[in-house]
């Protein structure tokens, strides 16, 4: 095993490895979706909500073939994430990317207009703004794995041309 998925797995699931700072994270979470549930219930219209949980449930099964790609291998996982944490819920997702990834489907929904046939550069409005957020979180994916914070183990996934298509077209 490499050294990034030894580390990855030390502490992994460990509850004396929680951090304080979770539960204002938490707070948030919990925040903005009882707020989207409290509006929902008024007006009916449950997409944000459902948009947050959707994005939340991609990652979730994205790191999932991810853990699967560690345990065929016995080597690594495509990527893992060995650093510092609140929680290590994976050895590639950790409590901050959870509730990044439950806030980011609700991000997306609030960045559409209202008009269903708007368009952006001659494009539809939601696939400009979905390949827009797409390059940003990649890009922020970038910077997290150059600071050595999230690790690319294979050569098809990582800051090469080939491996930023791979991240762009499968990580999101």
């Amino acid at each position: 095993m490499t050294q990034a998925t030894l580390q990855a797995l030390d502490g992994l699931r460990d509850l004396s490895m929680l951090k304080w700072y979770v539960i204002p994270l938490l707070s948030v979470v919990f925040y903005i979706y009882t707020k989207e549930i409290s509006k929902a219930r008024l007006t009916k219209n449950w997409d944000p909500i459902l948009a947050g949980l959707a994005v939340f449930g991609l990652d979730f099964f994205n790191e999932t073939w991810n853990g699967w790609v560690l345990w065929i291998s016995g080597r690594s996982a495509c990527w893992t994430t060995p650093g510092d944490t609140g929680l290590r819920v994976m050895v590639g997702w950790n409590i901050e990317i959870i509730f990044m990834f439950l806030m980011l489907g609700i991000i997306f929904y609030y960045s559409l207009s209202e008009k269903q046939d708007k368009k952006i550069l001659g494009i539809n409005e939601k696939w400009a703004v979905a390949i827009a957020y797409t390059i940003f979180c990649v890009f922020i994916e970038c910077i997290l794995n150059k600071a050595d914070l999230l690790i690319w183990e294979y050569t098809l996934w990582n800051r090469s041309f080939a491996g930023i298509w791979l991240i762009l077209i499968f990580g999101y």
